[in-house]
């Protein structure tokens, strides 16, 4: 009987061995799975860090570029006026206004003739006024009577 006792003695040991690594196997997969979590939390939060830096970063440059972008557009729309007024003046000489600013710069500096210049002012400006209707005139467009449907007259 001595084996037997022998052998369930062994028996008995191996099985409390087994017993008492699976414990520790399953302590230190717990442990491990915590562990991770802890690791994947922590990387979470420096994605977050860096996705809200990297967000301001971008917002800073895109809030510079439009800003930039706006002013560069107004210089070429200020440019673009500024051809257009000077072609405008080529072809059909200074507009009214531009008249009117010459003839107030020269009063104000008090050079003569300014205040003959003010009282021709006025008879320019009516025929400046008369010259625009006839321009009107000729570029406008017939238009039809109400209730002629869009016929044409024979």
């Amino acid at each position: 009987m001595g084996n037997l006792t022998t052998d369930m003695t062994h028996l008995y040991d191996e099985i409390n061995a087994l017993r008492n690594g699976r414990k520790a196997l399953r302590k230190n997969l717990e442990n491990g799975a915590t562990n991770l979590k802890k690791a994947v939390n922590r990387m979470q939060a420096g994605f977050q860090y860096a996705h809200d830096e990297m967000a301001r970063k971008t917002k800073e440059e895109r809030t510079a570029f439009v800003s930039g972008l706006q002013k560069a557009v107004s210089r070429m729309r200020k440019d673009f006026s500024a051809d257009l007024a000077g072609a405008h003046q080529a072809w059909f000489g200074p507009t009214l206004a531009g008249k009117m600013d010459i003839k107030r710069e020269q009063q104000r500096k008090g050079e003569p003739g300014a205040s003959q210049e003010k009282a021709e002012a006025g008879a320019g400006r009516k025929e400046e006024i008369q010259r625009a209707a006839v321009r009107e005139e000729k570029w406008s467009f017939p238009t039809l009577k109400a209730g002629s449907k869009g016929k044409r007259k024979k």
